[in-house]
C-alpha cells in the first residue's frame, strides 16, 4: 500500500523518506460533493458523474451543485463548511474549464460562467481562500478532484503562512477517454466511500478500471509531500543567503572565494525554529492536537537536507 514518502512522480527532487516517518496519508470521507461551473454550451459533466454514482455507492453519499457564476461556486462550498457538524467530510469534485494557459504552463485558475451571458475568473490563491475554511471545518481531511491540468494549478492555491487549503489533490496525468473517466472515477470514489480505502490504494484501484489501458493514470498529490519539498528549498535559500553574508564579512566581497559551508549554531538553531513554526502554523497543531501526530515530520533531518540542497547549487 502507497506512503506518503511513496506518492511521487518523475519530477520529485527529494527522498522524503524517515522526514516523514513512512505514515500513510490519513483522510477521512463521508460523501463526494460534485460542484459544477460550466457554460450552458458545454456537456454537463458533472451530473454525468453523478447519473454514473447511482446505485454504485450507498445512498446520500452523492451531492451535485451546478453552478452559474463564480459567487454561486463560493457560496456552495461555503454551504459545505456549514454543513461538516451534520453532513460530514466532503470530497470536493470540481468540473470547470481551467483558464487557458501560455505554452509550457499551468492553467492560473479556472474559467466559467458570470450568470449573465459572459465569463469570469476563479484564480487558484482565491480558490484555496475559499477552500482553507471548509479544511479547518473537516479538521484537515479536504481532497480536491478534478482533471489533470487541475491538479497542477490547484497547488498554486496555497499561501505562505496561512493554513493548508487542502491536504491532497487527485487529477489525471494527461488526457482520458470519457469510458476510462466514467469506471476510474466510479471505482475511485465506491473505494473511498465504501471500503474507507487509503487514497494511494483507492486510486490503485481507479487506475485498473481504466477502458484503454493507453489513457492517462489518476495521480494522487499530497500535500505534506510538497510542502516538505518547499521547506526544503526555502531553507535552503536562506542558507546560502546567510553564507554570502558571512563570507561577505570576512572579506569575500568578490565573489572569488568558496562560500563558508558552516553555519553558526545560533543561525542553525534560529531556521530550525522558523521552520517547526511554519510547519505547525500551515498544519495548525495547536489548534488540532491531532495534527500534530498526522503531520508530524523529523525536522532535524529536513534541515539536514536543506544543508545538502544548498551545498549543491
Amino acid at each position: 500500500m502507497p506512503y506518503e514518502d511513496d506518492e511521487k512522480n518523475e519530477e520529485d527532487e527529494f527522498d522524503l523518506t524517515g522526514v516523514l516517518k513512512g505514515r500513510m496519508l490519513d483522510l477521512s470521507f463521508d460523501y463526494v460533493l460534485i460542484v459544477e461551473w460550466l457554460f450552458e454550451r458545454d456537456e454537463r459533466t458533472g451530473s454525468a458523474l453523478r447519473d454514473w454514482l447511482q446505485g454504485k455507492v450507498p445512498a446520500g453519499k452523492v451531492e451535485y451543485a451546478q453552478c452559474r457564476s463564480r459567487a454561486e461556486l463560493e457560496v456552495r462550498l461555503d454551504r459545505a463548511r456549514n454543513e461538516v457538524s451534520v453532513r460530514g467530510v466532503p470530497i470536493v469534485h470540481i468540473e470547470a474549464h481551467g483558464e487557458k494557459p501560455h505554452a509550457g504552463q499551468a492553467p492560473a485558475g479556472f474559467v466559467g460562467p458570470d450568470g449573465n451571458g459572459g465569463s469570469e475568473f476563479l484564480g487558484w490563491e482565491r480558490l484555496g481562500d475559499v477552500l482553507r475554511p471548509l479544511n479547518i471545518a473537516a479538521r484537515f481531511n479536504l481532497l480536491v478532484v478534478g482533471a489533470a491540468c487541475y491538479g497542477e494549478g490547484l497547488m498554486l492555491g496555497v499561501r505562505g503562512g496561512e493554513p493548508m487549503p487542502f491536504v491532497a489533490v487527485v487529477g489525471y496525468t494527461d488526457t482520458v477517454s470519457s469510458l476510462s473517466l466514467r469506471h476510474s472515477l466510479v471505482e475511485l470514489y465506491r473505494a473511498l466511500l465504501l471500503n474507507k480505502a487509503e487514497l494511494g490504494a483507492a486510486v490503485d484501484d481507479a487506475d485498473r478500471q481504466r477502458h484503454f489501458p493507453e489513457d492517462a493514470l489518476l495521480r494522487p498529490t499530497s500535500m505534506t509531500v510538497l510542502l516538505a519539498e518547499s521547506f526544503v528549498q526555502g531553507i535552503a535559500i536562506s542558507i546560502r543567503k546567510l553564507r554570502r553574508q558571512l563570507s561577505a564579512k570576512a572579506g569575500h566581497v568578490d565573489g572569488s572565494q568558496d562560500l563558508d559551508p558552516t553555519l553558526p549554531l545560533e543561525a542553525r538553531q534560529m531556521l530550525r525554529a522558523e521552520l517547526e513554526h511554519a510547519w505547525s502554523m500551515m498544519w495548525i497543531q495547536k489548534e488540532i492536537p491531532e495534527n500534530a501526530r498526522r503531520f508530524a515530520i523529523d525536522a532535524d533531518r529536513l534541515f539536514e537536507m536543506a544543508i545538502e540542497y544548498a551545498d549543491a547549487l
